[in-house]
């Protein structure tokens, strides 16, 4: 029974688990970006390092709001609303061929 009891308790963890993961995931993976879009886009320095900030800005920004939320509605609601909402901006920036609007993906993107 204590099996039981504790791969229940795993398996109500895993959204969030998987939507921590994720984010740390994308984080990560963002800088290697960065050079495609020198290249593709012709961003400088500054533009990149804007948009990198954009993202973590959003991320860092919202983190105690979301976590108040996932507090008061739970988890299950808000982790595959999280990680469909970053995946459809993160992939968007494959598509994105304006530099300008690379900037709000990225924002959006960090709201997931």
């Amino acid at each position: 029974m204590r099996v039981v009891a504790s791969l229940r308790q795993q398996v109500r963890l895993a959204p969030f688990m998987l939507g921590h993961f994720s984010v740390d995931l994308m984080s990560g993976l963002l800088p290697a970006l960065y050079p495609l879009l020198v290249l593709e886009l012709g961003l400088d320095y500054n533009q990149v390092g804007t948009l990198a900030f954009a993202y973590t800005a959003a991320v860092s920004l919202t983190q105690p709001v979301f976590g108040y939320l996932a507090d008061r509605w739970g988890v299950r609601r808000l982790a595959p609303l999280s990680l469909l909402w970053s995946g459809l901006f993160l992939g968007g920036y494959g598509f994105v061929r304006e530099p300008a609007l690379l900037y709000p993906y990225a924002f959006l993107a960090g709201l997931g």
